[in-house]
């Protein structure tokens, strides 16, 4: 309430001034504001670490030292959100992917066809195999397309063909190869593509025509190799 030209009046109170932010927006503006007051001064080992980065991406690829465009505090500020993660020397693979083998021969009898048990994971980066659940099993965690091989060498010289065979989850194959068991260190190759989702399993079947002989698993690998499969 306030005098105006003589006349009381009665005024609301002023609207804020802007457009109204989101519940989202507010954030950001709080989230930038505590960022500047936390690192307007870092320590002098902080302070000298991030102006080293803003200088190159990674000095220790051997190229020079170039400017990247970034202030020092954006390295700051990065870091602060953890996401300034750097892997130096080797590539970090993030896409979903599997590699097993069988260190040791295993035995098939003639006419014999079962799950190849696999005993060692060579690479495993998103928890495809549990040896002591199910060591015959690669499962797939994440849904999408995969690209699966398998390949097994025969360790026995004798007659007869095997054959090796990709079933999902214990049903039909959707890759298979055949070949005659001429000689010793015969190798038979099963590979393909298929959609999994997440909980589907699959597993190499491997089929010995005749005469009991000793094989090997050297590779039984997958690759996710669609987008929405990728680790975040």
């Amino acid at each position: 309430m306030k005098d105006h030209r003589g006349q009381v009046t009665i005024q609301k109170w002023p609207r804020e001034r802007g457009k109204q932010k989101t519940p989202l927006q507010q954030a950001w503006v709080d989230r930038f504001s505590c960022l500047a007051r936390e690192l307007k001064s870092p320590f002098p080992w902080m302070l000298d670490e991030a102006n080293n980065w803003a200088k190159s991406q990674d000095p220790a690829y051997g190229g020079p030292r170039q400017s990247t465009g970034w202030y020092y505090r954006d390295i700051l500020e990065r870091a602060a959100a953890g996401k300034f993660v750097t892997f130096r020397g080797e590539v970090s693979v993030r896409t979903p992917t599997c590699g097993l083998v069988r260190t040791a021969n295993e035995s098939w009898g003639p006419a014999a066809f079962k799950a190849v048990t696999l005993d060692d994971a060579i690479w495993d980066n998103n928890g495809f195999w549990n040896q002591s659940l199910n060591p015959t099993r690669m499962t797939m965690r994440a849904p999408g397309l995969y690209y699966v091989t398998a390949t097994m060498v025969l360790k026995t010289n004798n007659a007869g063909t095997m054959s090796a065979e990709l079933k999902v989850n214990g049903g039909d194959p959707f890759a298979a190869s055949k070949v005659d068991k001429n000689n010793d260190f015969t190798f038979v190759n099963a590979s393909g593509i298929y959609y999994f989702h997440a909980g589907d399993y699959v597993e190499c079947w491997l089929f010995n025509s005749a005469n009991t002989a000793n094989y090997r698993c050297v590779q039984f690998a997958a690759v996710a190799i669609t987008p929405e499969a990728l680790i975040p």
